[in-house]
């Protein structure tokens, strides 16, 4: 996945301030839990910490 078709477009965007705010938390989803693909289905931060 791309992280603006999992955290940008599947969310109700009301307005860019209202996207700026959701950023940091959308960030830390997809770098905490989201599974890469490219990462043996892991997260950027399991990838990291296991290598």
């Amino acid at each position: 996945g791309t992280f603006k078709r999992d955290y940008v477009y599947v969310n109700d965007c009301y307005s860019a301030d209202w996207v700026l705010e959701h950023l940091e938390e959308w960030f830390y989803d997809y770098n905490h839990h989201a599974p890469h693909s490219g990462l043996a289905m892991m997260s950027p931060i399991q990838y990291q910490n296991s290598h």
